[in-house]
């Protein structure tokens, strides 16, 4: 639509993707976790959302910050505020000492959006776990945004490759699989 491609023009094209996703879902009271690997992402599409007014709360920072998000997230629940929650893949410097992928439970939400594919597959399926939970009163949707043209693409092809093979989730990255994304010099 007309504001999505404004939104292009200041955002990017993932960012305002992301902008359309959750202001449609925000209209319909819906609630949005965002997941990303990336901090400086997720602290530029809290700012883009912020921009165009859409409540959010984020899981980057100290201990004390994730907990008033999350409370923030679960009070958004029952009588609006945040309709977003952005939530770092992994903990350690990338997530500011936790990852959101394991151990919550998030079932105020009801749609996870990935901003980008993981070398680690098993990863985005907990990220998706987290919404789709006992006590969820509504149909979970995940949306990936790829962008095409890009290593994103590649990654995707190396995941189903490495999911077909029967290869470990989590396993660790090889030189062979740097070079089946073609990332090798």
């Amino acid at each position: 639509d007309a504001a999505e491609a404004a939104a292009a023009g200041e955002w990017g094209s993932k960012l305002s993707r992301l902008l359309g996703i959750c202001g449609a879902r925000a209209r319909r009271g819906d609630k949005v976790v965002v997941f990303s690997a990336w901090t400086r992402l997720l602290n530029l599409a809290g700012s883009a959302l912020e921009a165009h007014d859409l409540p959010v709360a984020s899981l980057v920072g100290s201990p004390e910050k994730k907990r008033e998000a999350l409370a923030a997230f679960a009070r958004a629940a029952k009588r609006g505020g945040a309709a977003v929650l952005l939530v770092p893949l992994f903990g350690g410097a990338s997530g500011a000492g936790g990852g959101g992928a394991a151990g919550l439970t998030l079932t105020h939400a009801n749609t996870a959006v990935i901003l980008e594919p993981s070398l680690t597959p098993g990863i985005e399926a907990q990220a998706a776990g987290r919404i789709s939970r006992i006590g969820q009163t509504k149909a979970a949707k995940v949306i990936r945004l790829i962008v095409a043209d890009t290593v994103e693409e590649k990654i995707l092809e190396w995941q189903a490759r490495r999911m077909d093979s029967g290869t470990n989730k989590s396993a660790q990255l090889s030189l062979n699989d740097f070079v089946q994304l073609g990332l090798s010099a």
